[in-house]
C-alpha cells in the first residue's frame, strides 16, 4: 500500500507506526530522514518547481517501492506539503 504525506507526517512517529508504515520516500532535498533506525529510506532530493523533471527519479524510485511491496511493506511517499509532488509521484 502506497500513502501520502507532508513532512509533518513524515516525523510523526506515533502515526506512522499506527498505520503500518514500514518505508519512507523522502521527496524533498531539505527534511531530514526522522526514523533512519526504524524504516527504510529513499531520498529523492527533488525540487517544488515546475522546471523540475521528475522522470529522472522514476526508475529509483519504482524500483524501491516495488521491492516493499513486494515485501508486504507499506510505503508513505511525501513531500514539503504532501500536496504536489507526493501525488505526483503515486
Amino acid at each position: 500500500m502506497l500513502c501520502i504525506g507532508s513532512r509533518y507526517v513524515a516525523k510523526d512517529l506515533a502515526t506512522l507506526e499506527a498505520h503500518g508504515v514500514k518505508a519512507i520516500v523522502n521527496l524533498t532535498p531539505d527534511v531530514p530522514n526522522y526514523f533512519a533506525d526504524k524504516f527504510e529510506y529513499l531520498r529523492l532530493s527533488v525540487e517544488d518547481s515546475p522546471s523540475t523533471d521528475l522522470r529522472r527519479e522514476l526508475p529509483a524510485l519504482c524500483e524501491f517501492v516495488d521491492a516493499q511491496l513486494r515485501r508486504g511493506s507499506r510505503v508513505l511517499l511525501h513531500c514539503h506539503a504532501g500536496i504536489s509532488r507526493a501525488p505526483s509521484f503515486t
